[in-house]
């Protein structure tokens, strides 16, 4: 026994040792171990990490944050603490770094102590950062200017056009829209997963969007209609986004006469029903529809609404499924968690 517990401490510092993650035991204030790969990651020698207080390697911008969590956790206390952190720290040359540490915590010497784990994520927040510079040009500066460009092309509509031209721009308008929509879209998906979830009234979200709603369907021809089942859900802002996607699907795509949404209760869930009395979506596709990027025919879209859709739901904890509607045409069915 004596051997094999010699044998696992040894297989221990081994993986310890050779971890490319930093990793390191605080107790009392101090470093009591660190491995070699969290030297690398500060630039510091083992024995200056071991000597230093180990707020002054954090980024002043997380010190009061970081020691906070600290004590509150030596003292036994992991209520309210997120699993992992993520924070800027200093390092000896005076450049900063982006780091993750999962902490846990465990008995050091029969008294309270802290295990991090520390990944250096430096490079990753500055792809994320690129990333969100780039995503502002295009929501904002690419937007903007496509709007302009809208509103140029519908002024055009005041010339006396021929047939040819009104088609032409007919197309123009529709095609500069159809890249709006692609934008909003980008921006929402970039939104999920990362919302405040809260008590959502399904009945006011539903009305604020038929409102919006009706006058397109209207001009469609398409009647919609909204039933009222008081029920509030589990949700965030993107949940109009998710019922307005459906909507628009079944105006855009159904070739329908009537959009029907209703819903119902169980013990857990609110169940919205959004069904219509148009074409319906043949069985051999109905479980590709929510794949990022599907299309079906000339009226396609983006292929990014549907997929929306079930990214949201999921986000909430929810789902969404699809079927043939008791009217003839497609039936949604999105199943969220009651509040």
């Amino acid at each position: 026994m004596e051997e094999e517990s010699k044998d696992r401490d040894n297989i221990c510092k081994l993986a310890i040792e050779g971890s490319s993650n930093g990793i390191y035991v605080f107790q009392d204030g101090k470093f009591k171990f660190v491995n070699e790969a969290l030297s690398k990651i500060s630039g510091y020698s083992r024995e200056e990490l071991k000597k230093m207080n180990f707020l002054d390697l954090v980024h002043p911008d997380y010190r009061e944050e970081i020691k906070k969590w600290t004590e509150q956790a030596l003292n036994g206390d992991l209520s309210g603490l997120p699993e992992k952190h993520e924070f800027e720290v200093l390092m000896k040359d005076g450049d900063s770094a982006w780091v993750q540490l999962i902490p846990s915590l465990v008995e050091y010497e029969e008294r309270p102590a802290i295990v991090g784990d520390v990944v250096d994520i430096t490079e990753r927040r500055k792809a994320e950062e690129r990333e969100d510079f780039l995503h502002s040009l295009l929501r904002h500066d690419l937007r903007n200017k496509a709007q302009v460009v809208q509103g140029y092309l519908e002024l055009m509509r005041d010339f006396d056009l021929n047939e040819e031209a009104e088609r032409f721009l007919d197309n123009a308008v529709n095609a500069l829209t159809g890249g709006i929509e692609i934008i909003d879209k980008v921006r929402t998906v970039r939104e999920v997963g990362k919302e405040k979830l809260g008590k959502i009234s399904i009945d006011a979200v539903l009305e604020d969007i038929a409102v919006n709603k009706k006058p397109q369907a209207s001009k469609e021809g398409i009647e919609l209609e909204v039933e009222n089942f008081d029920c509030d859900a589990l949700g965030g802002k993107l949940l109009a986004e998710l019922f307005s996607n459906l909507i628009e699907n079944s105006i855009q795509h159904a070739q329908c006469d009537k959009i029907e949404i209703s819903g119902r209760k169980t013990k857990d869930e609110c169940i919205v029903t959004i069904q219509d009395d148009g074409k319906g979506i043949p069985d051999d596709i109905k479980d590709e529809i929510f794949d990022r990027g599907f299309k079906r025919g000339k009226t396609g879209g983006s292929g990014l609404g549907l997929y929306l859709v079930k990214e949201i739901a999921d986000s909430y904890e929810g789902s969404v499924e699809v079927k043939d509607s008791e009217l003839g045409g497609a039936r949604f069915d999105v199943h969220l968690k009651k509040a």
